[in-house]
């Protein structure tokens, strides 16, 4: 339903504006009472600092006015106009604060213009589109509120993008950082030092600190670390997902799983509970002993046992330091049941990530809270050219079959399943 605009203000006036809820109409119409459609520039009122809107009124077949807009929003729709638009801009004036005029040399926005140059004009309004979204702008709604000389008003919102907020890095990268940048809507801190393949142990650990503050961070705004991938052949990338459909849980937890070395596991941002409901999954998953201390910034298990222990020869192959002919089966059961035992206590994986390309630093498993159930885990390494290593035997049924299925034989020897 429609109702005259004046009507309509009164009605809203009246009211005083008693509820918080600003509806379409509403903003347009608390965009008039700032003076925007005035017809003097002057009696614009001052607007506050970073307001997150501003409109694009089309005016006098060749006039285009841009009100409440900051200097890089106006630069951006001139040069777009300019790029797309051969008879260019006449001139461009600030008329008060925040108002700019930019006038064309010719009618673009007459009614009786040429077919041609009508796809011209809506080529140009995409552009504008375009460069507006990729400083942050996005088009909010689009009116027609006048009938004389005028033709259309655009209103644009600023999109908040979600960074990685810089005073939460300092508080815990104590070593700074160095750069910081922006590249339209992508944003970058570069850090002092080198943290991801530091062997330094304050440095190590809080460069995993950092990380897990990044996933608590995204987590309290609704975003969930979604997947992880190694795309460079360095470090990981982390994907989070929003979902606007899950209330934002606050008492979510989450704390980090370190393998080091070749037999540590250190546990990061993790509390009190957390450090018991590990040393419970060990103590029901290890048939060696192990050692626990505590390094002020990190508890470390370390066990009796070299499970993930790797060395280079001088062919830069990598082989391993276990003695054991079954030292994968013995890694991979061992963490199988681990995390078993942590998902009965609580604690799921989320993801694991590829953090460091230092030998030492093996895995890092992201650990989140959830219900206590009983999961079972499966592991499969991939490993030299053609193997795949399964180390529980109630999966080689499933494995087997899923081969088959792609035409691949296999053969499968104790643990070690290898495709012809």
């Amino acid at each position: 339903m429609l109702l005259n605009l004046k009507k309509q203000q009164k009605l809203i006036m009246s009211s005083k504006f008693r509820t918080q809820t600003v509806s379409r109409t509403h903003f347009l119409l608390h965009s008039r009472k700032m003076g925007c459609w005035s017809s003097s520039a002057n009696s614009l009122t001052n607007t506050p600092t970073n307001f997150p809107f501003f409109m694009i009124d089309f005016s006098d077949r060749h006039v285009l006015n841009i009100m409440l807009a900051d200097c890089r929003a106006v630069s951006v729709v001139s040069s777009a106009v300019a790029k797309m638009w051969s008879s260019g801009v006449e001139q461009e004036t600030r008329l008060g604060r925040g108002y700019y005029e930019i006038r064309f040399f010719d009618n673009l926005f007459e009614r009786e213009a040429y077919h041609v140059c009508c796809i011209l004009l809506k080529r140009v309004m995409c552009k504008i589109f375009m460069d507006l979204y990729q400083i942050g702008w996005q088009p909010l709604v689009a009116s027609s509120l006048t009938v004389h000389s005028k033709l259309s008003t655009w209103f644009f919102y600023k999109l908040k993008y979600k960074t990685v907020p810089k005073a939460a890095v300092l508080a815990i990268y104590l070593y700074g950082f160095s750069q910081e940048m922006t590249y339209g809507d992508d944003y970058e801190i570069k850090l002092k030092g080198k943290p991801w393949n530091s062997c330094v142990f304050d440095e190590n650990v809080t460069a995993k600190r950092l990380i897990l503050e990044i996933v608590r961070l995204f987590s309290q705004s609704g975003y969930q670390l979604y997947n992880t991938s190694n795309m460079t052949g360095s470090t990981c990338c982390m994907f989070f997902v929003q979902r606007r459909s899950i209330r934002i849980l606050k008492h979510v937890e989450y704390f980090l799983i370190q393998l080091y070395y070749s037999n540590q596991i250190r546990l990061i941002g993790a509390t009190d509970q957390n450090v018991q409901d590990v040393q419970k999954a060990l103590e029901a998953s290890c048939t060696f002993s192990f050692e626990k201390k505590d390094l002020l910034i990190t508890t470390q298990f370390t066990l009796n046992a070299r499970l993930w222990s790797t060395s280079r020869t001088k062919h830069t192959k990598m082989t391993s330091c276990n003695s054991s002919k079954n030292e994968f089966e013995d890694m991979n059961t061992f963490l199988c049941k681990f995390f078993e035992n942590l998902s009965s206590l609580g604690w799921r994986i989320v993801s694991s990530l590829s953090a460091s390309q230092h030998l030492d630093d093996k895995c890092l498993f992201v650990l989140r809270s959830c219900e206590p159930s009983s999961i079972k885990h499966c592991m499969i390494n991939l490993s030299d050219k053609n193997q795949l290593n399964v180390p529980i035997s109630e999966h080689y049924a499933e494995i087997k079959k899923i081969l088959k299925s792609f035409g691949i034989g296999e053969t499968i020897v104790g643990f070690n399943s290898s495709i012809a």
